[in-house]
């Protein structure tokens, strides 16, 4: 009720700034990157996954950059950004994911599809 009048008097639109505090939220900018990095991934952007296979592929991703050189994946950066000290575990990864759930960045976001073996199964869902 309040916006209208103040943007028709041709004051500043106090929306605007939610923009940008949103833009800078740095739980956005992390699942904005997890969501790319699994949809770059050829394993990740058609099959579904636990957080068990995300974390085992970025593990590996890791070893296979300090063994061989190179910089670390899209995805082992990502899903490193989730953990506390950038140590990457299941228990982290997991709870982001739990955490993302449902929420859209750029047209996508991180469902569960099921469960396999008491895991949960996740996809990149487009929407």
């Amino acid at each position: 009720m309040v916006r209208a009048p103040l943007v028709w008097l041709g004051c500043d639109d106090p929306c605007a700034s939610r923009d940008d505090v949103e833009d800078a939220d740095p739980e956005t900018e992390k699942l904005a990157s997890l969501l790319d990095a699994l949809k770059l991934d050829d394993q990740f952007k058609t099959e579904q996954f636990t957080t068990a296979d995300v974390v085992k592929k970025a593990r590996k991703d890791g070893l296979d950059a300090a063994a061989y050189g190179g910089d670390l994946t899209a995805l082992n950066q990502a899903v490193a950004a989730l953990c506390w000290n950038g140590e990457i575990n299941n228990t982290a990864v997991g709870k982001a994911f739990a955490r993302y759930r449902g929420r859209v960045i750029d047209g996508y976001r991180l469902i569960t599809v099921g469960e396999r073996q008491r895991a949960l199964v996740w996809k990149v869902e487009a929407i």
